[in-house]
């Protein structure tokens, strides 16, 4: 389907690596973006107390 999208899994890659893989991710992008939001109320708490 995708030629160039060789992507090369563990003989014994299953469902369960697969989960565990798919789950640290997401917790890592959900971390991530907490973060990110956590930094964006401060900014606007700032702003707004400059005003």
């Amino acid at each position: 389907m995708y030629p160039d999208a060789d992507i090369r899994l563990p003989k014994k890659f299953d469902q369960n690596m697969l989960e565990s893989r798919s789950k640290r991710l997401l917790d890592r992008c959900s971390a991530e973006c907490s973060e990110s939001f956590k930094t964006l109320r401060v900014a606007r708490a700032k702003l707004a107390a400059f005003i």
